[in-house]
C-alpha cells in the first residue's frame, strides 16, 4: 500500500499560565492537522518527545484531527508529528516536526517587608530576575482600576525595595503586580 505524508501539520500550542500564586507545574498543548484526503486512512497518532525525532510517546486519536497532550513540564521542549494510518495498523511517514517548549511559571512574589518612615511606605520584596512589577494604588479595595505608583520595576537579582510617599493621607491601598 503507498502511503503519503501528511501534508499540513499546524500546532495550536496553547498553554494556561496563571501569573499568579498557584501556577502550574504542568502545562496542557492542543495540536491539529488538516485531514488526510487518503480513503484507506482509519485514523491518526500523534508521536512526541524530548528530542527532535526521537519520540517515545505515540497518543492514538482515532479519526480526530486534533490531539491535546497534557502534563508537559515547564521549561521542557517537545516534539510533535503526527502519522495517519490504515486498518492494518500501516503508518504514513510522520508529518513535519513542531516544536513547543513549555514556558516555566514564575515563582510565587513574595512581600518580605512593608514598613513606614517619616510619611514614606517602604516596599520589600523578593521574586523572579528579569520579571517586570508594577506598585499600584487604590482609594478602595472595591475599585476597578488601579493606578500606577511611577515606573514599572525590573528586577536584576532577586530582591527589590521600593519608597513611595504616602503624603498627608495615609489612607489607601497598595499592590505589587507582575506585569507580563
Amino acid at each position: 500500500m503507498s502511503f503519503y505524508q501528511i501534508a499540513f501539520f499546524r500546532a495550536i500550542l496553547a498553554a494556561s499560565m496563571a501569573f499568579s500564586f498557584c501556577a502550574r507545574a504542568t502545562q496542557d498543548v492542543y495540536l491539529a492537522w488538516a485531514p488526510s484526503f487518503t480513503p484507506d486512512v482509519s485514523g491518526y497518532a500523534l508521536y512526541f518527545g524530548n528530542a527532535p525525532g526521537a519520540y517515545d510517546s505515540r497518543l492514538d486519536v482515532g479519526t480526530n484531527t486534533t490531539a491535546v497532550v497534557t502534563n508537559l513540564l515547564g521549561g521542557q521542549s517537545y516534539f510533535f508529528a503526527a502519522v495517519a494510518y490504515d486498518a492494518d495498523g500501516a503508518e504514513s511517514i510522520p508529518s513535519g516536526e513542531v516544536t513547543f517548549t513549555v514556558p516555566t511559571p514564575p515563582s510565587p512574589l513574595l512581600v518580605a517587608q512593608v514598613s513606614q518612615d517619616s510619611g514614606t511606605l517602604i516596599f520589600n520584596w523578593t521574586a523572579v530576575s528579569d520579571q517586570h512589577y508594577q506598585l499600584q494604588y487604590a482609594t478602595d479595595l472595591n475599585q476597578i482600576t488601579w493606578s500606577n505608583v511611577g515606573n514599572s520595576i525590573v528586577l536584576t537579582n532577586g530582591a527589590a525595595s521600593l519608597s513611595v510617599s504616602i503624603g498627608s493621607d495615609p489612607q489607601g491601598f497598595y499592590r505589587l503586580k507582575l506585569v507580563p
